[in-house]
């Protein structure tokens, strides 16, 4: 039996299983570098609802940094220099320490990204970002996925946010922690 509660009021219409996911997922492009600039564009497309709880990034200095995030629905490619294009800023971090390797960026906020979806964003930095460019070892097709969520590669992305000429092909270094969203199943 549904039980919902309106305003007070408990009404019976069936069984239910609340389904909520408390193990995070964890998609990871290559690690390899090789190369840097100041930010890095990308996209995330997911099969399921997804909630994306952590950020991890190769960040090719040691010392202090900042970073921002900005998202945009659909890709990023073709909107780079656009920031009419819809683009939202997640967050801006300050003071981080990146020694290379995994470096947990925190943007305090979560983005949810729903069934059938995709999203472009821009990852920028106060210093310098690890990416791959694509070729070599590098699969051609651009993409890492575990089925759920798929990460398309971008370029790489010179300061000021919105200025500046892109590299294109270049493969973000990143790590992205997501859990699925809770959902209501019949019992």
């Amino acid at each position: 039996v549904y039980h919902i509660l309106v305003h007070g009021f408990l009404s019976s219409i069936g069984h239910f299983v609340l389904s909520v996911s408390g193990v995070g997922r964890t998609l990871v492009t290559t690690f390899d570098g090789g190369n840097q600039y100041s930010g890095v564009s990308f996209d995330l497309a997911s099969t399921e609802c997804i909630t994306i709880k952590e950020w991890a990034f190769n960040m090719k200095e040691s010392g202090s940094f900042s970073a921002e995030l900005w998202y945009r629905s659909g890709t990023n490619e073709g909107f780079l220099n656009d920031p009419s294009a819809g683009w939202v800023q997640l967050g801006t971090t300050a003071s981080l320490t990146g020694p290379g390797g995994p470096t947990v960026v925190d943007f305090e906020e979560n983005i949810q990204i729903q069934a059938g979806e995709s999203f472009g964003f821009i990852y920028m930095t106060s210093t310098s970002v690890a990416y791959t460019n694509v070729g070599g070892s590098v699969p051609k097709t651009n993409t890492s996925s575990d089925g759920i969520l798929t990460f398309e590669a971008g370029s790489g992305l010179p300061r000021p946010i919105f200025g500046g000429i892109p590299i294109g092909n270049r493969v973000a270094n990143i790590q992205v922690t997501y859990h699925l969203c809770p959902s209501l199943q019949p019992e």
